[in-house]
C-alpha cells in the first residue's frame, strides 16, 4: 500500500519520544485526521558541518528507499 500525507505540525500527536542524537531527535507520532502511526525525525540544523554532511547523506538513501513502512518525501 502506497500513499502519501501532507503533514503538517499540527496534525501530528507526539505518543512519545524513540530516540535522540546529535543529528536530530525521533519520535513515534499518530496523524490524527488518518490514525497512521509513524516515526519523526526532527533534524537539528545547527549541526556542525560533518554532521550536516551525514544527514544529507542519509536523506538521500531514505529519499531512494521504496518500502510501505517510510513514509515516502
Amino acid at each position: 500500500i502506497e500513499y502519501k500525507l501532507d503533514l503538517k505540525q499540527e496534525d501530528l500527536e507526539v505518543l512519545k519520544e524513540l530516540g535522540s542524537g546529535n543529528g536530530g531527535t525521533v519520535s513515534k507520532v499518530r496523524h490524527v485526521l488518518t490514525g497512521t502511526v509513524m516515526a519523526r525525525k526532527v533534524i537539528h540544523v545547527e549541526a556542525k558541518k560533518e554532521m550536516r554532511k551525514r544527514i544529507v547523506r542519509e536523506l538521500q538513501i531514505m529519499h531512494g528507499c521504496h518500502s510501505a513502512n517510510i513514509v515516502n518525501f
